[in-house]
């Protein structure tokens, strides 16, 4: 190949992200491309068959084959099924999801049955149900939530609940809030008043 060539090829993987040592590695393989070329200019792009496990996907098959797994047992792991059938954890969890609409992340304590999408939410339940994570409960009349601290649960309230068309103006610079209107009916602004108080009680 002519310096140029080269130049071209360098730029396009660098381009691409790729570093030194892998635009090397692929410069090898584009030296092997173009000697075979030069060869058989008739050659086809396509690589020749590779021998070993085929690729495994959604296939009809496989997706009646972990539907009749977990018909037979509802709590069965993710693992287990694709150890049982032979076939990748990413595609017996793509298709309890996708395809049979399962959650195949099950609760692991024996007292309970339930079931979620992903991870984040099984752990979440965990800590709130099983751990009993939630040791602050909010005593102001009309919020009853219930959080890990007092803290976490201002945060929650003042992120989650209070709305741009409040008429309170949070200031974290000052670390206070501003009262503009008082209205005792709605429990973010309860909330908004008792932490005025304590911010300036404290």
């Amino acid at each position: 190949m002519a310096n140029i060539e080269y130049r071209t090829i360098i730029k396009f993987f660098t381009l691409k992200g790729l570093n030194a040592t892998e635009i090397t590695e692929e410069l090898k393989e584009v030296a092997k491309w173009v000697a075979e070329f030069k060869d058989d200019p008739t050659r086809d792009f396509k690589d020749a068959p590779r021998s070993g496990r085929p690729s495994t996907t959604t296939t009809d098959e496989n997706i009646k084959a972990v539907e009749h797994i977990v018909m037979r047992d509802r709590q069965i792991s993710v693992r287990r099924v694709a150890a049982e059938l032979n076939i990748p954890k990413t595609i017996v969890h793509e298709i309890m999801s996708n395809y049979l609409g399962e959650k195949p992340k099950s609760c692991e304590y024996a007292d309970s049955s339930k079931a979620f999408s992903n991870s984040s939410d099984r752990t979440k339940h965990i800590k709130r149900t099983h751990l009993n994570k939630k040791k602050y409960k909010c005593q102001i009349q009309g919020c009853g939530k219930s959080n890990t601290d007092y803290s976490c649960h201002l945060s929650s309230i003042l992120t989650n609940e209070l709305s741009p068309s409040s008429s309170f103006c949070v200031s974290a610079l000052s670390g206070g809030i501003q009262q503009t209107s008082i209205s005792n009916s709605n429990p973010k602004i309860t909330h908004l008043i008792y932490l005025c108080q304590k911010l300036e009680y404290n």
